[in-house]
Parts: structure tokens; sequence; C-alpha cells
């Protein structure tokens, strides 16, 4: 029950947007997607994964990098979403928050990508 209520909070919006709108702010890597196309090319059509979730005011990504790259590269124009309120207190960056959430933004916006899993 309080993990639906966070949620509600947290989770603005779902819908789809063309994978050009979103902004990465860490790499990947490439063993990681491969693992994920695997996976992809191997089951049903009937696929279902959770979606990206990304910063309702900028479409910084914030948690789903590998699934976003994954989803390009098998020519998926549109991703799906989840526009989360990033500025929320609900949400730390790190288990120290020793990253702020500004520091990720700027970063992203001006292509400075962080290594994996920051």
């Amino acid at each position: 029950m309080v993990v639906d209520q966070i949620r509600n909070k947290l989770v603005l919006e779902k819908k789809s947007l063309l994978h050009n709108e979103l902004i990465p702010h860490e790499k990947v890597s490439s063993r990681g997607i491969n693992q994920l196309n695997n996976y992809i090319g191997n089951i049903q059509h009937d696929i279902i994964l959770p979606s990206i979730l990304i910063c309702n005011k900028t479409n910084v990504i914030i948690d789903g990098h590998h699934r976003f790259h994954a989803l390009k590269l098998l020519n998926i124009d549109l991703i799906p979403v989840s526009l989360i309120d990033y500025n929320s207190d609900l949400i730390l960056t790190n288990e120290r928050n020793s990253l702020s959430k500004k520091e990720i933004i700027d970063s992203a916006k001006n292509k400075n990508i962080f290594p994996p899993r920051t």
C-alpha cells in the first residue's frame, strides 16, 4: 500500500516518446545491451519491458539506459516512458546522495555522460 502511494506521488504520467526526445546521463556496457537484445530476441512477440523513467521537466533518463539503447538498436522509435517528479525528496541519486540531481541533469544536457551505474 505504501509503495503504491509513493508511486502515485512520483509517477506523473505514462506515455511513449520518440527515442531522440530522451536524454541519457550515463554510459552503458555493450555486454548489457547484447544480453538484453538476446533476451528480447528469444521470447515471444508479446514482450513487456518496464518503462524507462525520465525526469518530467527535462526528459533526462533516470533509469533504463540499457533498455533505451537496446530498443534504439532494434529500431524501435517510440519508447515507453514514465515521467517522474525527479525533484521529489523521495528520490535519492545514490545510497549516499553524493551526486546532486542538478549535476546529473546539467551533465546530461551538456552531453557529459557519467560512467555506467553512477
